[in-house]
């Protein structure tokens, strides 16, 4: 199992070596800072969260990826369809307000 183990770890290194192969040193810490710049992030709870009770209790109902992106987005394509219905021409039936 011991040797198994060397052997895998052996090629991971070789491969490792591969990959970086042809780059300076320069580009490897280039490469290296936009993969810290991909993966970081800031998390919006704590740097966002207003101080006054009432704005709290708004910023809890408008947090990102929640039920009133989609209440905003059913509005916008219920007010399109009603765009849309609305016509010069358009049967009594079609025309609401």
């Amino acid at each position: 199992m011991n040797m198994f183990t060397g052997v895998l770890f052996s090629n991971y290194e070789k491969a490792q070596k591969e990959e970086k192969k042809g780059y300076t040193q320069e580009n490897l810490n280039w490469i290296d800072m936009q993969q810290m710049i991909l993966t970081a992030s800031c998390p919006h709870e704590i740097s966002n969260k207003p101080d006054s009770p009432w704005r709290i209790r708004l910023w809890q109902i408008v947090q990102p990826y929640g039920k009133f992106d989609y209440f905003i987005m059913a509005a916008i394509l219920l007010n399109m369809l009603q765009m849309a219905l609305d016509f010069e021409g358009a049967p009594e039936g079609l025309i609401f307000f």
